[in-house]
């Protein structure tokens, strides 16, 4: 009797769950009881002394929680204890699946891709990647009794869009174009040719934008990350990622609001990205390391921002940072526009080639006309031609507000005058071919005139 007594208040004990602060680390098991206790917790955590305050519904506040600004909503987690329960677990999940990774194959001189033209090179540099599913969780207990939520699963799993493979597989018909597997490489964490803080990854949710880690070096970042360029995915501790993600993101902000009034270097958002990146990277160095003390002297040579003049020596790294934040920038712009923003830039961008292929087609029939009236020597004649001091971005995305301003106003005289334009291209077509007809050409036909 008492031997089953004892095996009895064991198996009691085996199956008894475990405390709230025990479980609520854990996150074993999320079921309706659980759902209750969240949404309970953020209703108590509203004030009733407030009478003017309106009272929001807890289910309605998690899904504002849901769309929050990614750089608030570390601030959202310190609310209460049911906000933070919210926030690590389904809300964060929702953050999950709107992220995307964006692999970066290098600058133009990176091997395997240094002999692409501009629009190969514009068309592939950038390896996107969506969020596509979440890999199986681990046990955590063997005492597990109840499937775990979703967000439990330690790792997510990202898969290369195919609209990138379809842009390579358009230019792969040349035979000295590189293989998709020898520029795929170039987003791989085993290269041994970068700079310390290369950019290889970058992580976007919404309208920010950062690297994936700093650095994303082998050995040296924070959480798992596994680039399989055979089966095009990309596998990463997601919330790891996503905390350092939100809180670099947090710290950038609170950068720029306090750097608000200061001189800068660059720009004011450039010189606080390059701040925070150079804070990070210099976190991430060992002192006792002698490689690693001679990366964080190549750091302080870097040059000075905030309008800090007396830049001596320069770094070797110098170009790596340049690189780097050149692409987040573009990348932060981007996400920053809105899809009909983002259509009229690649409009505007093809009205502008159209035009200038109009006028240089005009220039070479205005160039051909002349040499067949004035005899050389003679230059009294203007020709017409689209000059250019500066090359323009390929992409209108990196077009400054003046340029583009600029570019809009020259498309707009181009639209206006274009009936005259093909008219006088049509003229010169004319004349080009009256001049090629001999004077005599119809002495010879029959004719009673």
């Amino acid at each position: 009797m008492a031997a089953a007594t004892s095996s009895t208040a064991q198996n009691d004990t085996d199956n008894a769950p475990f405390p709230p602060w025990l479980a609520n680390h854990l996150n074993i098991e999320w079921n309706s009881d659980d759902v209750d206790a969240l949404l309970s917790s953020i209703e108590a955590s509203q004030c009733p002394k407030s009478p003017t305050l309106p009272h929001l519904p807890a289910e309605l506040l998690i899904l504002i929680l849901e769309y929050i600004p990614v750089a608030h909503v570390l601030d959202w987690r310190l609310v209460c204890r049911g906000f933070r329960d919210a926030i690590d677990g389904p809300i964060l999940y929702h953050h999950l699946q709107r992220t995307r990774l964006v692999g970066y194959l290098g600058p133009r001189a990176s091997p395997n891709i240094r002999d692409l033209s501009d629009n190969e090179y514009e068309q592939l540099h950038l390896v996107p990647a969506r969020f596509q599913s979440i890999a199986k969780a681990r046990a955590i207990s063997q005492l597990q009794q109840q499937p775990s939520p979703i967000w439990c699963n330690t790792h997510a799993v990202f898969k290369i869009r195919y609209a990138w493979w379809a842009a390579h597989k358009c230019h792969q018909s040349r035979p000295d174009f590189p293989s998709r597997s020898s520029m795929l490489s170039q987003v791989t964490l085993c290269r041994t040719d970068q700079g310390y803080g290369t950019l290889i990854w970058a992580i976007r949710l919404d309208t920010a934008v950062l690297d994936l880690d700093f650095p994303l070096e082998p050995n040296r970042h924070n959480f798992d990350v596994d680039v399989d360029t055979k089966t095009w995915t990309v596998r990463v501790e997601w919330k790891p990622m996503l905390f350092r993600f939100l809180r670099t993101e947090r710290a950038l902000r609170l950068l720029m609001d306090k750097k608000h009034n200061s001189t800068f270097t660059f720009s004011h958002a450039e010189d606080c990205l390059r701040a925070m990146r150079r804070q990070r990277l210099h976190a991430a160095l060992d002192p006792d390391s002698k490689i690693d003390r001679h990366i964080k002297w190549s750091l302080r040579l870097l040059r000075p921002l905030w309008g800090i003049g007396g830049h001596g020596d320069p770094s070797t790294l110098d170009p790596v940072e340049a690189d780097a934040v050149r692409v987040l920038l573009l990348l932060r712009r981007e996400a920053a526009l809105s899809d009909r923003q983002i259509k009229h830039l690649w409009h505007l961008a093809s009205d502008y080639k159209a035009m200038v292929r109009t006028m240089d087609k005009l220039s070479r029939s205005i160039k051909d006309l002349k040499q067949q009236l004035i005899m050389p020597g003679h230059a009294s004649i203007l020709e017409l031609e689209v000059r250019s001091h500066d090359k323009i971005p390929a992409n209108p995305i990196a077009w400054s507000d003046e340029l583009r301003a600029n570019i809009e106003t020259r498309v707009q005289r181009w639209r206006a005058q274009q009936n005259l334009i093909e008219l006088m291209q049509t003229l010169m077509i004319t004349s080009q071919e009256a001049l090629a007809v001999p004077e005599d050409a119809f002495d010879m036909m029959d004719s009673d005139f």
